[in-house]
């Protein structure tokens, strides 16, 4: 126990650490609301991102919070993300090299009542960070002009989650959502002359409001220990306040020289439209007697969301609609072969998670769809437990994943993104609320 506690706490560490990194290098983080992250725990990530029907006794989400009802432990979820990426285009078809570091999740968990559960915690939302610069060859006796384009910032979310399973088989739930966050961005105009003032444009968008999704699972028994779940969510178009500042000025010195006259500044208040989102799963499980989570799954879900409806102060519509498609396989080969069931080998206790995922694209640039498609992999690997009292019931689970994606195309001159993204995160169960008839 005093392991896992340290195994926690070093994560925890190094969530606030990852804090001050960079959460993205991707040039489309500029468009709408950012970079989305899809991803809700280690389990999802290495089976394509699929969250909608993964009804699940020990790993949880809250992107589908009817599944919540599966848990009859308390559970602890934490994350982390590295990402590498290479970008190119065809004026640089090898390809430049950069990484991200970010955080993923913390989320609880905790069963009030058989098939009534809560969970709370925080997420992020989408990122943003960018650097791009141009530069614009001029005949004399006009100079060089390098333009500068820089991003940052993200949106997060803080959320409380209720799953409920009221009759057999069919459970429903509810996640409120706190979205926050904000969005600069710094454009620079630097002219190649001795005496010449640059000038640069600085624009902040900060968003905050509540939004909420609602999901459904039906369970259908198929046969002793096998089912059919059948998944659904859906979330509202709902109004965001969103306020915004917009200065340009020039200055001296470079990219980061003094301001020396101010043209233009504006303030104000506005609404951002929290696109509207629906989807839907269905996942083949199947059980062992010698076991809580299923020792086969197979799934796949299609989501989609109105990206035209989100319109940015300053920047307007920069999104269009998006549909995402997810499949994945897991397996535990002790509990699902019957000549294993006795092996002490560890390996045979661990649980393999691969799948894929296409998205047709939330942005659109010169005609083109910046689509993204992806294999995932990824380990459930247990930790050993010694010492459990009568009743007690716990389980251990560090989850590493890794997907290797493509976003993007050279085609037209456009940035093509290549990337493999790591994960490495653990889940905690325990039971709560021991009642103990000796002592």
């Amino acid at each position: 126990m005093h392991k896992v506690a340290a195994l926690v706490g070093l994560l925890v560490i190094n969530a606030i650490s990852v804090l001050g990194q960079k959460n993205s290098v991707s040039a489309y983080s500029q468009y709408g609301l950012g970079d989305l992250q899809w991803v809700t725990n280690g389990r999802s990530f290495a089976l394509g991102g699929m969250t909608i029907g993964q009804y699940n006794p020990l790993f949880f989400n809250i992107d589908n919070p009817a599944t919540l009802s599966a848990l009859d432990l308390t559970t602890f979820d934490f994350g982390l993300n590295t990402s590498i990426y290479k970008i190119s285009n065809q004026q640089n078809p090898s390809g430049l090299r950069n990484y991200s570091t970010n955080f993923s999740h913390l989320k609880f968990a905790i069963p009030v009542y058989k098939g009534q559960t809560i969970s709370f915690g925080y997420m992020p939302y989408s990122f943003i960070g960018y650097d791009i610069r141009t530069l614009e060859e001029n005949q004399d006796p006009l100079p060089k002009v390098l333009y500068r384009f820089t991003g940052s910032g993200g949106f997060n979310q803080a959320f409380l989650a209720v799953g409920s399973r009221p009759l057999k088989g069919l459970s429903f739930g509810l996640t409120f959502k706190y979205l926050f966050g904000d969005k600069e961005r710094l454009n620079y105009v630097i002219p190649d002359l001795t005496n010449a003032l640059n000038t640069r444009q600085k624009s902040t968008v900060r968003i905050d409001g509540f939004v909420y999704n609602a999901g459904l699972t039906y369970q259908l028994k198929l046969a002793e220990r096998k089912e059919l779940v059948i998944a659904g969510i859906f979330s509202p178009s709902i109004q965001l306040g969103a306020e915004y500042t917009d200065v340009q000025y020039s200055h001296s010195g470079g990219d980061f020289g003094n301001p020396v006259d101010t043209f233009s500044q504006s303030m104000a208040e506005a609404k951002v439209t929290y696109p509207l989102q629906w989807g839907g799963a269905i996942t083949y499980q199947q059980y062992s007697t010698n076991h809580v989570i299923p020792v086969l799954t197979a799934g796949a879900e299609m989501r989609y969301i109105k990206g035209s409806e989100l319109v940015m102060p300053i920047e307007g519509s920069t999104w269009q609609n998006n549909m995402r498609f997810a499949a994945g396989v897991s397996l535990l080969p002790r509990f699902f072969f019957p000549n294993l069931e006795r092996s002490t080998n560890y390996f045979n206790r661990l649980e393999y998670r691969l799948g894929a995922f296409y998205e047709t694209g939330i942005i659109n640039i010169q005609n083109q769809n910046i689509s993204q498609l992806g294999m995932t992999f990824g380990l459930a690997l247990p930790l050993r437990i010694r010492g459990l009292a009568p009743g007690e019931v716990k389980y251990n689970h560090i989850n590493i994943g890794i997907v290797a994606g493509r976003r993007g195309t050279t085609t037209g001159n456009l940035i093509q993104e290549d990337y493999l993204r790591f994960h490495f995160g653990v889940t905690l169960n325990d039971k709560w609320f021991i009642k103990y008839k000796y002592r």
